[in-house]
């Protein structure tokens, strides 16, 4: 995986990974295990949805000012297995006082440059909290994937469930 395919593409390939496990599973087991493991494996992943939601419903009503940033560097973090994602660093003013943050979302998806100018949301009581504006899309992606995923799982180990009773 190159640097550019970051935080989204992890997450969906492990979400992949997961179900492919489950229906394998599925025919593995005879019992009502593979059922159960389905069902948990769903609401696994409902939680998670719900989790990224709440965080996001939170920051979405912590940071109600829009204005504007310039993307001024990338913040490169280096995980466990060697792989590089690259955060971009913004800069905005607010209320006469200038403000630098590094976004919590990699840049794969969008590709800003050095000297772009975004739109961001802040918080006015706490202006160093903030967003960029267009990486929001990204978290609600994830969010719907993680909740269609773990409904999908939670309906096939449900109506299995009941079909072998």
């Amino acid at each position: 995986m190159n640097n550019e395919n970051g935080f989204l593409l992890k997450n969906i390939l492990i979400c992949i990974a997961l179900i492919i496990t489950a229906v394998a599973g599925s025919f593995i087991f005879t019992n009502h295990m593979t059922q159960i493991v389905l069902i948990t494996i769903g609401l696994i992943f409902m939680i998670v949805a719900r989790i990224i939601e709440t965080i996001n419903v939170g920051k979405k009503e912590r940071c109600s000012y829009t204005t504007f940033a310039t993307i001024t560097g990338q913040s490169a973090k280096t995980d466990e297995k060697g792989v590089t994602s690259y955060y971009p660093v913004y800069t905005y003013t607010f209320a006469g006082k200038e403000y630098t943050a590094v976004s919590s979302v990699t840049d794969s998806t969008i590709k800003k440059r050095l000297g772009d100018e975004v739109e961001i949301f802040l918080n006015p009581d706490d202006p160093e909290d903030s967003y960029i504006a267009d990486y929001q899309k990204t978290v609600r992606l994830l969010h719907r994937i993680f909740q269609i995923i773990g409904v999908v799982l939670f309906a096939i180990g449900a109506a299995l469930l009941f079909i072998k009773l």
